[in-house]
């Protein structure tokens, strides 16, 4: 890796890492409660379970799965205080989990009949819980009931190959397959869910009333994992494997992309910060969490102290501003307070 020299905006920060208390949790994706605290999943058949971080009292709770090999994946709250998590576990009799913060109470809910596997959820405005994976599908949280919708995935087999001979090194099997797999998936203020296609680097929109979708094709994008919408409504996308970010602005259906500063960059999850407008990814490849300013279009990323990270899925609390991130292959967690210490307190945390 060639890493890019260090901005003053990185000197200021401050980042704290802690140790998961279960060893090789495999920390996957991060969010934060209403008080600030963050809620990861522990991916491994050694975690199998929900964990959460009080930041004040730097203590964990964790919440055993009622299944081994249950594969929790992403988790949101939705405006009741619900915590919602993807299990991805093949064998297991649940796509979903739901947890009450206050009992500790965890419910798990199946879709007789359907083989799709999840993957990533979001949550949209009516508090229905979208979940990407093998198809795309739709939780009814009020009816209990799930609902599945069919994509325009694209069909073939050799797309991918120069990409991949290009970032491993090696010789492409020719053809090379795709996958059709959803990664991520967002809701929009107008009700619109968009997810992406990773093997091939599309964007897709549905309308949820009337089941119609688009497909949007960014350039420069050979692969797309996480997807995030900002506070006016424009789409984020992680370019996996073209080490770019990338803006849609809906108002003028334009593509805009950023190539991050470090060579080989590989951005994953996204996390928007709604009070500042500032976009934050984990770059797995550099052992980053990076910042990018839509204002100035400057990048400032924050180095992981521990080498190898493996971040993936960040969050960033809107109270705080505090940006957390999960330790892959480190069992361990973190957040970044990008002012310092000073600034946090001095903002009332």
């Amino acid at each position: 890796m060639q890493h890019s020299a260090v901005t003053n905006s990185v000197l200021r920060a401050t980042l704290h890492e802690f140790r998961v208390p279960t060893r090789d949790p495999f920390a996957h994706s991060i969010t934060t409660d209403a008080q600030g605290n963050g809620w990861f999943s522990e991916l491994s058949e050694h975690g199998n379970k929900i964990a959460k971080f009080n930041w004040e009292t730097e203590e964990f709770t964790e919440y055993p799965l009622p299944w081994p090999h249950s594969g929790p994946h992403t988790g949101a709250f939705d405006k009741n205080g619900t915590l919602w998590m993807t299990l991805t576990g093949a064998s297991i009799p649940a796509k979903l989990a739901s947890l009450n913060p206050e009992s500790g109470e965890i419910k798990t809910t199946d879709f007789p009949g359907n083989k799709a596997r999840t993957h990533t959820l979001g949550i949209d405005n009516d508090g229905n819980v979208w979940m990407s994976g093998t198809t795309l599908l739709e939780f009814d949280v009020k009816a209990q009931q799930f609902k599945e919708y069919k994509l325009p995935t694209p069909k073939g087999t050799d797309y991918s190959k120069d990409t991949w001979q290009a970032w491993h090194n090696v010789p492409a099997k020719d053809p090379m397959p795709i996958s059709q797999n959803t990664y991520d998936t967002k809701a929009d203020s107008k009700g619109m869910i968009w997810t992406s296609i990773e093997s091939v680097g599309l964007l897709i929109r549905l309308n949820p009333k009337t089941g119609e979708t688009k497909t949007f094709t960014p350039p420069e994008s050979p692969s797309i994992k996480g997807v995030e919408v900002d506070r006016d409504d424009n789409v984020w996308f992680a370019v996996f494997w073209g080490s770019r970010l990338g803006k849609f602005d809906q108002k003028t259906e334009k593509f805009t992309m950023y190539t991050a500063p470090t060579k080989f960059a590989m951005p994953y999850g996204i996390s928007a910060d709604r009070k500042t407008g500032e976009i934050w990814y984990a770059d797995l490849n550099g052992n980053y969490i990076t910042k990018f300013d839509p204002k100035t279009e400057k990048f400032d990323q924050y180095p992981i102290p521990s080498a190898q990270a493996s971040p993936r899925f960040p969050a960033v609390d809107p109270n705080s501003g505090r940006v957390w991130f999960t330790e892959f292959m480190n069992d361990k967690i973190g957040y970044l307070e990008p002012g310092g210490q000073k600034a946090s307190s001095a903002s009332g945390q």
